[in-house]
């Protein structure tokens, strides 16, 4: 764990602090509470019975990178690819470069379930650009369990929206355990 992190537990699904915004770290809420609090991003964010999180409607560039990691822990396809332009892209290391509906659609069939950490979220003095650094608890409609570390590069159009995602993390442990289970059985 680098220095200036929080520790976060596999129970509370998502959280983050934006390092250039918020120090030193804020510590999770205890499971279960309701909370409302800003980081410096005017956003919202209420626990849920299930432990998720939700987040009111994300206005800011920031609040939408923050809501896509929301709803990508929720495997919520539909809100994800919402926030795409409509030519918006996913490059993979696995995958390669995808329409994002395309990509997000692939990931969900593939994806029993998905637990996301994020550790900090990164801007550019532009707000054209942000990168996340996440942690990754994916396990596989085929079997199998993969936790890996990765950042997350997201660039915005002018409408606010984003036009790509560009993923990063070391793809030799995950190609290891994960093999080609992107494939649905016959």
């Amino acid at each position: 764990m680098q220095s200036g992190s929080s520790q976060h537990s596999r129970g509370s699904n998502l959280w983050w602090h934006v390092k250039a915004m918020v120090s030193p770290a804020i510590p999770p809420p205890a499971m279960g509470t309701v909370m409302a609090e800003s980081l410096g991003l005017g956003c919202e964010r209420r626990r849920l019975a299930k432990g998720s999180f939700a987040m009111t409607t994300p206005t800011t560039r920031a609040e939408i990178v923050g809501h896509y990691f929301e709803r990508l822990t929720a495997s919520d396809v539909e809100a994800i690819v919402a926030l795409f332009a409509d030519d918006g892209s996913v490059e993979s290391p696995v995958l390669g470069t995808m329409p994002a509906a395309a990509f997000f659609a692939t990931l969900d069939d593939a994806s029993e379930r998905n637990i996301l950490t994020v550790h900090r979220i990164m801007s550019s003095p532009d707000d054209q650009f942000f990168a996340a650094h996440f942690t990754y608890d994916w396990t596989l409609t085929a079997g199998g369990n993969v936790t890996f570390d990765g950042v997350d590069l997201f660039e915005f159009n002018d409408d606010g929206k984003l036009a790509s995602l560009k993923i990063f993390y070391d793809t030799h442990p995950t190609r290891a355990e994960v093999g080609n289970k992107y494939e649905r059985p016959s």
